[in-house]
């Protein structure tokens, strides 16, 4: 049964993104992308593992492992899917209320990895299961500007 292996490819995947930043990282998002229901009993456990990876890796790599997370979480019911999008951005938000200095070097290039995790989340929410070609927004792309709109209230006195 290859489900029995699949968090533990994902896990060890994790560990190489010190070895091989952008190629594990995509990888990543690309199984958590298609098998997210079966990793959703490992999303706190690859929540913690990303929340002390991501920091160090290029913004990149760190946006592509928050959208993995969040290609975990996608395809579940909608009220689900926005609460699992919180969390997995929650970490970005708490930056936000914190406060950033954005006259500073540090605080510009913060402020670009937070968008950048935040951009490739919603990009991740919106391609869920969307194979459809309609005229319009998909419901998936409705999902992803209720995940937005969500986190952009919840930290926009600090904006």
């Amino acid at each position: 049964d290859l489900q029995a292996h699949l968090p533990p490819a994902v896990q060890w995947l994790m560990t190489m993104v010190t070895h091989i930043p952008v190629d594990a990282s995509e990888t990543v998002q690309e199984l958590c992308g298609y098998a997210g229901q079966l990793l959703l009993p490992f999303l706190e456990e690859f929540l913690k593992v990303v929340s002390e990876v991501a920091p160090k890796a290029p913004s990149e790599v760190d946006a592509a492992l928050h959208g993995a997370l969040l290609g975990i979480t996608r395809n579940l019911p909608a009220d689900q899917a926005v609460m699992g999008f919180a969390r997995v951005c929650e970490g970005s938000a708490n930056s936000l209320k914190s406060g950033l200095d954005v006259s500073s070097e540090a605080g510009r290039q913060m402020l670009h990895r937070i968008l950048c995790r935040i951009l490739r989340c919603d990009s991740v929410m919106e391609q869920a299961g969307s194979s459809q070609q309609a005229l319009g927004p998909t419901p998936e792309a409705r999902l992803a500007s209720q995940c937005i709109a969500r986190f952009l209230l919840s930290c926009w006195t600090a904006l």
